[in-house]
């Protein structure tokens, strides 16, 4: 696969994150306008718990199985390893989901209160059901399937987005409503995936597989606990620390990033498969730090376009109502922030091949773990100071120091040659334009021309080398 292959699979998991993402979106005018912040709150809180959880009923399974089946070039030891992994995780989320179950008054009673023991209940449902979609969901990814990937993404997307209408839009039920939906769209594509699942296994199990498999998956699980923690501890440090109600004006604002998130997990989906692909090569690390200097290219527009027009965004008139609650609004100043964090966190993917290809994969829970300590040492510190917002900044602070130490970190065995001129060139112009629009009082003109001036910027800094401006021109038929 070329770098333009890369480019375009990713437009293609780009495109259907996107629509998959969007349309969860909407369910975010619909809960601000129907839900209270502390019911909000509740909600978010819930959703955390799931992401936690997930980590331990996948506990990197995930992971070791693209990383062996990406590798592996007999197509007789890829049905073994499919088998042997999916038999294991089936296995271990019967175990995992009978025993949560036993003990979920007391999971409910650390997380969100023994009241909604009923919410921690069904969320164990979506777990278990989740649990068994992934590997065949990697399995798509690595075959190049794109799009069914997509389309099971959009299934239960429509199916969560389609329930929610109808009891918490119309019906105007109990949030134990959210989480039905999700246990059923859950349900519904774990039986889209069967057959998938049914062409490929063998019912065949091979210890010496799942040795080697178990083996390189379990510091994900530390690692996925500390990721989850960078990304989702500060809504229950705010809610010990402040109160649901300011969980549900954060959450909401932080969900507001979801536009980065977007490109960055589709940027993820292709950029796994891609670099198991290219890692025998020998120009492999200089390709990777293209593909990071394009991924730094798009993602500081993006974060421009969305820091100057976010406050717009939000106020566009859905019927009688704007997109977001006005009750919301106060927190939008953290959505800069949580962008920047995002783009971090594609960063610290663009540096992942080494560490994958090196087996070194014991550095991924030492880098999320120190991230984490920060996140929750800052949380710490600036909650009670500076209020729920700061939690923001706790979060940034971790990713930038992981992706940092990552850098030093995989300089010792696989060093990527970051185009450093090219690299300074993205920041240097959207720091300006970032703190210019700033310092003008954020005024909607100065983005709009600060937007223009972006790329024409890049030209005049000649940040584009021969073959992209030929290639450009190509594209849009553009004359010398």
């Amino acid at each position: 696969m070329s770098l333009i292959q890369l480019g375009k699979q990713s437009i293609v998991y780009g495109f259907g994150h996107f629509i998959t993402r969007f349309i969860n979106f909407l369910l975010l005018p619909l809960y601000t306008h129907r839900l209270a912040p502390e019911e909000y709150g509740v909600v978010s809180l819930i959703y955390a718990f799931i992401a936690f959880a997930n980590i331990l009923f996948t506990h990197g399974m995930d992971v070791a199985y693209m990383r062996f089946q990406g590798l592996e070039k007999t197509e007789e030891n890829k049905k073994t390893i499919f088998s042997t992994s999916f038999i294991w995780l089936l296995m271990s989320t019967l175990l995992l989901g009978s025993l949560m179950y036993f003990v979920s008054q007391n999971l409910a009673t650390l997380t969100v209160g023994i009241k909604y023991t009923k919410l921690i209940q069904l969320a164990i449902g979506i777990l278990a059901f989740d649990t068994l979609i992934a590997l065949p969901k990697v399995l798509l990814r690595l075959e190049n399937k794109p799009y069914h990937f997509v389309f099971l993404e959009l299934a239960h997307v429509i199916i969560v987005l389609g329930l929610n209408i109808w009891w918490i839009g119309i019906q105007q039920l109990s949030i134990d409503y959210i989480f039905i939906s999700n246990l059923i769209a859950s349900g519904l594509t774990f039986l889209l995936i069967v057959p998938k699942i049914i062409k490929t296994i063998e019912f065949r199990f091979n210890p010496e597989w799942w040795k080697g498999l178990f083996i390189f998956a379990l510091p994900y699980i530390p690692s996925g606990l500390a990721s989850i923690l960078n990304e989702l501890i500060d809504r229950y440090m705010i809610n010990w620390l402040v109160d649901e109600k300011a969980v549900g004006l954060y959450s909401a604002s932080y969900r507001l990033g979801i536009f980065m998130l977007i490109i960055v997990m589709a940027f993820k989906f292709a950029w796994q498969p891609y670099f198991l692909g290219q890692a025998d090569k020998e120009d492999a690390p200089q390709l990777f730090a293209r593909a990071g200097t394009y991924f730094l290219l798009v993602t500081s527009f993006l974060f421009l376009f969305l820091s100057f027009f976010i406050e717009y965004l939000v106020q566009i008139p859905v019927g009688s109502n704007s997109i977001i609650n006005p009750v919301y609004w106060d927190s939008l100043s953290i959505v800069p922030i949580v962008l920047l964090a995002y783009i971090f966190l594609g960063v610290f993917l663009v540096q992942l091949p080494g560490i994958y290809i090196k087996k070194k994969n014991g550095w991924i829970p030492i880098l999320n773990g120190i991230a984490a300590l920060i996140n929750i040492a800052a949380n710490f510190i600036l909650i009670p100071k500076y209020g729920y917002k700061s939690a923001a900044v706790a979060t940034l602070l971790g990713y930038s120091v992981m992706v940092v130490l990552q850098y030093y970190v995989i300089k010792g065995f696989y060093p990527l040659t970051w185009e450093r001129k090219r690299v300074l060139i993205i920041t240097i112009i959207s720091g300006i334009l970032f703190l210019f629009w700033e310092i003008t009082g954020e005024n909607w003109v100065i983005g709009l021309s600060n937007i223009v001036l972006y790329p024409i910027l890049l030209l005049i800094f000649n940040f584009f080398t021969e073959n992209e401006k030929h290639y450009i021109r190509s594209k849009f038929k553009f004359k010398k």
